[in-house]
């Protein structure tokens, strides 16, 4: 959509009086469908860029359309599930959308799971057709397939697109290719098909699949991260995946002509398929693409791409930072960086633009806040100079609530309470779990659906919104006169992490005898700096000047070089409890054998 049709949009939408009706403007039609008609006037526009190799809109769209007729050959018709494993590539973009053509349902599988998940997502999605990267299918996949009787795999080399020429990024990936080939099981299956076999295959078929769309079709099935619990499969439509593209065009006028973004997650987290893939590619903006992304080295890649939007992650901010090789490297053609899926402090927001600043350029980095069941994004800092606190406001179109969790009722300003969203995005369903949706959707008597975060948040008198923990984190411990009450670990973070020495700071609550649970803190410091007596009691003064009541105050300070993270690089809770209970075994098995010799030494005496 080119800028007057969003603006004729957006002030349609602006005069519609009920919440939802937005749903009601916004075109209805497959993601492809609306991908082809939003490209109509940039054809020969660049659409994908990956590491050298460019595809113009034009090539992709007719790539797309061959892959469909071969996925058709192959007996993929509408409503039909196909599981997709795949790292963010040209062909994981070609094989999503020549699907969709078709009405099938994508379940995207993450690929880097343990390999009992991997078997229950398999299980679960029902499909009879697998799409992979080559470097993922070993033998224990290829038995997985082989006891659910799939019937094709398609498996795609990650230097299948690129340009004929040996060069270093080429080397890198052939490099990757030829470790995983030990146990790698595509020459061993007669039912899986090498992806330039079965592409040269499809551009001989003449017979061109027709584009099928159905409202309540579900375009796209993915997992959460499962950082607060077991993972769930939120499931969208067609109209969700479009409403995203529509909602950013309308809100901010970041994108202009001949702009690039840069695509480093892996399609299967829904941010990245809809924010970092289809909404820039309906919006006009090449797609640059590094599936093996190293953000130790992003200096490499703003040298070579020099792309102007990146949607990112704190963790990857972090190596912006550290990476030497930034210095004297002019960065003007930086617009815009915006950080989601886990707590960005306000300091590491000021290290990044100062770095930044230094090479010429005058971005913000930003910060959104999503979830996979609306899609990506709900809301972002576009507006400049908005609090670094806060997560911004939500996109036009969007609403949401907080309320009271004694009452129930609307909170006021600054009141905190559970955060509640609307977006035309919201998902349809969590994937055969009835329960988990009605629990997550909840319906109000204007008919509106409402998503259920679980998220603690306030907003200001901007309408700006800050979150404050997660319901799922929130636990009960004693106060100071032995009452229980409820304890916002998030809240305490978020204090401890403005001291200047300290880098990362993650708390989890343990089991505690005399207090039901307790605070630890796990600690990254500066590089140079050590977690010190003296520290930790700066860090105690910190907590009482910003009202942290004493019992919320950690009661024990952990070292660590990094934070874990699970396979979303989300803090992963489960992995620091485990390393907290190993810490508590070797105090409590060191205890013993003191214990054991001052015995041995009074019978002795």
């Amino acid at each position: 959509m080119n800028k007057e049709e969003l603006i004729e949009l957006k002030d349609k939408l602006l005069k519609l009086k009920h919440i939802n009706d937005v749903e009601k403007i916004l075109p209805h039609c497959s993601a492809y469908e609306f991908l082809v008609e939003t490209s109509k006037d940039r054809k020969d526009s660049f659409a994908l860029n990956y590491l050298g190799r460019k595809y113009t809109y034009r090539e992709l769209i007719e790539t797309i359309d061959a892959v469909a007729n071969g996925f058709s050959k192959l007996g993929v018709k509408e409503n039909n599930i196909v599981a997709m494993g795949m790292l963010t590539t040209p062909e994981a973009i070609i094989n999503f959308y020549a699907l969709n053509k078709l009405g099938a349902t994508v379940y995207m599988i993450n690929a880097t799971h343990e390999k009992p998940a991997i078997k229950e997502e398999l299980m679960d999605s029902g499909a009879s057709v697998l799409v992979i990267n080559d470097i993922f299918y070993d033998n224990d996949i290829k038995q997985f397939t082989d006891e659910l009787k799939f019937e094709h795999v398609i498996a795609c080399s990650l230097d299948d697109s690129f340009p004929i020429a040996y060069y270093k990024d080429r080397i890198k990936f052939k490099v990757v290719e030829n470790l995983k080939k030990i146990g790698n099981a595509c020459n061993k299956d007669s039912k899986c098909i090498r992806w330039k076999e079965f592409l040269n295959e499809c551009r001989w078929l003449e017979k061109k699949s027709a584009s099928v769309y159905s409202k309540d079709g579900i375009a796209v099935i993915s997992s959460t991260s499962g950082s607060t619990g077991k993972p769930k499969r939120p499931a969208l439509s067609n109209d969700n995946m479009n409403a995203m593209p529509i909602q950013m065009g309308m809100t901010c006028d970041a994108f202009a002509p001949n702009d690039s973004i840069f695509t480093t997650l892996p399609i299967w987290i829904l941010y990245s398929l809809i924010n970092s893939v289809h909404e820039p590619l309906c919006l006009g903006v090449t797609v640059d693409l590094d599936p093996l992304f190293s953000s130790k080295h992003v200096s490499e890649r703003l040298k070579q791409y020099k792309f102007n939007h990146w949607n990112t992650i704190p963790p990857y901010i972090e190596d912006m930072i550290s990476d030497k090789k930034l210095k004297g490297l002019c960065l003007e053609h930086l617009k815009t960086i915006t950080t989601g899926g886990d707590y960005r402090s306000p300091k590491l927001k000021e290290l990044g633009e100062n770095k930044l600043f230094e090479n010429g350029s005058s971005c913000e980095i930003g910060q959104g806040y999503g979830l996979s069941e609306l899609g990506g994004s709900f809301c972002y800092t576009y507006e400049k100079n908005l609090p670094a606190e806060s997560v911004g406001k939500p996109l036009v179109g969007n609403r949401f609530k907080i309320l009271n969790l004694e009452t129930g009722l609307p909170c006021g300003v600054n009141e905190i309470g559970e955060l509640y969203l609307y977006s035309p995005t919201l998902m349809k369903e969590y994937f055969n779990n009835e329960k988990e949706t009605c629990e997550a959707i909840i319906t109000d008597e204007n008919g509106i659906r409402w998503y259920r975060t679980q998220d603690t948040a306030h907003f200001d008198e901007n309408g700006c919104i800050y979150l404050d923990g997660r319901l799922r984190r929130i636990e009960i411990s004693r106060d100071s006169n032995g009452v229980p009450t409820k304890v916002f670990p998030d809240k305490v973070k978020q204090v401890i992490s403005k001291h200047p020495l300290i880098d990362q700071c993650e708390i989890v609550m343990v089991p505690d005898e005399k207090r039901i649970t307790k605070p630890i803190a796990y600690i990254v410091m500066k590089e140079g700096y050590f977690l010190d007596s003296e520290l930790k009691s700066e860090i105690n003064d910190l907590c009482i000047a910003n009202n942290i009541e004493s019992y919320i105050i950690p009661s024990e300070y952990f070292s660590l070089d990094t934070i874990p993270k699970n396979n979303s690089l989300k803090t992963d809770y489960n992995k620091l409890k485990k390393l907290y209970n190993e810490e508590n075994n070797k105090k409590s098995d060191f205890k013993k054998v003191l214990n054991l010799f001052k015995n041995k030494s009074i019978k002795t005496s």
